[in-house]
């Protein structure tokens, strides 16, 4: 019983941190995709939340990717 809890909660602390690295990955990719472009002043605020908008829908999507596999699996 304390076994498969255990793992139980090991999946899902590795979901977690999969699913934290798939974000930080991206956001790295944005923002080495901005410095490339070399943009400065007032429109810095407009680029940062730009890219946290695009790490959100890249993480909701890949959220959306696992939920239909676990939607098919459990039917």
């Amino acid at each position: 019983m304390w076994h498969s809890l255990f793992i139980s909660l090991l999946k899902q602390q590795i979901t977690d941190l999969k699913k934290e690295n798939f974000n930080l990955k991206l956001r790295i990719y944005f923002l080495e995709e901005r410095m490339q472009q070399k943009f400065d002043g007032p429109t810095e605020d407009i680029y940062k939340i730009n890219i946290e908008l695009k790490v959100e829908v890249e993480s909701l999507k890949r959220d959306l990717q696992e939920r239909e596999k676990l939607l098919i699996k459990a039917s």
